[in-house]
């Protein structure tokens, strides 16, 4: 079973939801998302925008060690299977899947949260949506791949680094007046039969 808890109404009720946009009984809602800069050897580099997360694994299914820098200073190092930055619309994804947090989409913050930790004491943070995440590895580190919102699969080496920021461009949903985000919550994540 799939769950898209993002969206508002069932498909069986789409001309009830087409009528209430017609009526412009809708809120316009901007999400904000990530800005990922991949700095690739020999100084090149390519930037990818995600509003869900950029994951980071390894594709040999082994733990990797991973350094998060959160301006500048030292996060955590982080020894697991890999890594979920996500934005609040991504905490009920991926993240939520991996015990992280369900955080409200009307916060300005992100979320690390690593998977699979070897330490049971690395548990996900959140922070600030105006610290720039850098993300670098063991340089002997090798099958890295980088993916954003599930779509991208980028393939890095262990001398590459990622920098991940709040992108200046929104995602512009639209929200029914009479919403209640908890009660969606309730309902698409805690009732799934």
């Amino acid at each position: 079973m799939r769950v898209n808890w993002v969206t508002e109404g069932e498909a069986e009720s789409y001309e009830d939801l087409i009528q209430k946009l017609i009526k412009d009984e809708v809120v316009k809602d901007y999400r904000l998302m990530l800005e990922c800069k991949l700095c690739l050897s020999q100084g090149r580099e390519e930037t990818f925008l995600a509003l869900n997360d950029v994951v980071i694994r390894n594709t040999k299914m082994a733990l990797m060690e991973l350094k998060v820098q959160a301006g500048n200073k030292l996060l955590e190092e982080f020894r697991a299977d890999g890594l979920i930055i996500a934005t609040p619309t991504g905490s009920t994804a991926y993240s939520l899947a991996a015990s992280g947090p369900i955080v409200h989409p009307a916060t300005n913050t992100l979320i690390v949260n690593p998977i699979c930790p070897q330490n049971l004491n690395n548990r996900p943070f959140i922070l600030p949506d105006n610290l720039p995440l850098k993300i670098s590895f063991d340089p002997k580190q090798h099958d890295i791949v980088v993916s954003m919102d599930g779509q991208d699969n980028i393939y890095l080496n262990g001398d590459d680094y990622l920098l991940i920021t709040v992108s200046p461009l929104k995602t512009r949903l639209l929200r029914l007046k009479n919403s209640n985000y908890f009660e969606r919550i309730r309902s698409k994540l805690y009732d799934i039969r």
